[in-house]
């Protein structure tokens, strides 16, 4: 009885994050999850910490951080937004 293969209610989508450095500047990420889900997450947090600098020709990265996250609810919202995209009554029904 492994980690879950697909996304279910009850899947631990959870996970840590932290991030450090060394006096060299060298910067190390370590992400923690019991499962592909988790650390999937932990891989796009890491990613929004990541920046390319064009006028300094760099990649930023944050120094130091440490992150514990989770779903807070164990369901996806979904969002049509109607008022700047035009959906066919049929499309809406059948999205929902």
């Amino acid at each position: 009885a492994g980690a879950p293969m697909r996304l279910q209610l009850n899947t631990d989508e959870s996970y840590a994050l932290s991030i450090g450095s060394n006096s060299a500047g060298q910067v190390t990420a370590n992400i923690t999850a019991n499962n592909f889900f988790g650390a999937r997450h932990g891989l796009e947090t890491l990613s929004q910490l990541i920046v390319y600098d064009d006028i300094r020709r760099e990649v930023q990265v944050v120094a130091n951080a440490s992150i514990a996250d989770a779903p807070f609810y164990k369901w996806r919202g979904l969002l049509l937004d109607t008022s700047r995209n035009y959906y066919s009554v049929k499309a809406i029904k059948r999205t929902l």
